[in-house]
């Protein structure tokens, strides 16, 4: 994977933010759609997983161009704290990248795009998230009970 800098502005806040273009984030985005995480009523790990494993790919890919950068994390609310533009924010960088907007694209091979759909449709996460959702199922269908309450109504 190759990031390069498209645009880069200063900015009024002490930190950096990195707003990342990524085919990763579109190949993620199928799995969800495919998977419909995002109409499921429920949290899932799952998804956490997918995130983590793009963000990964992703810091790692910052890091050959922001090498002293202290820390490079992942914020929904990098530029603004309602959470409508989610980046990457820099900590402790050198100086000459302190206080900046970054938009980077992520240019990704043929080969480690294959391989990163490989890793989310063939593997074992489309299996865990369905293994979720029926766990999630059971747990709704599952009466409540309401002895405790029959009991202390009976008083």
């Amino acid at each position: 994977m190759k990031a390069i800098i498209t645009q880069s502005e200063p900015s009024k806040r002490v930190r950096s933010v990195v707003y990342v273009n990524s085919v990763l984030n579109v190949i993620a985005n199928d799995f969800a759609v495919k998977n419909g995480i995002y109409i499921s009523l429920f949290k899932s790990k799952t998804w956490l997983k997918v995130c983590r494993l793009v963000n990964k790919m992703h810091v790692a890919s910052l890091r050959e161009i922001f090498p002293d950068a202290g820390s490079i994390t992942f914020s929904h609310t990098a530029g603004c704290q309602c959470g409508c533009s989610p980046g990457y924010v820099i900590k402790e960088e050198r100086p000459n990248c302190f206080g900046r907007y970054f938009w980077v694209d992520i240019e990704v091979s043929a080969e480690e795009e294959a391989d990163f759909k490989n890793k989310l449709f063939s593997s074992t996460l489309a299996k865990e998230f369905a293994d979720e959702k029926a766990a999630h199922a059971l747990k709704l269908a599952r009466p409540k009970d309401t002895s405790l309450s029959e009991t202390s109504l009976s008083h």
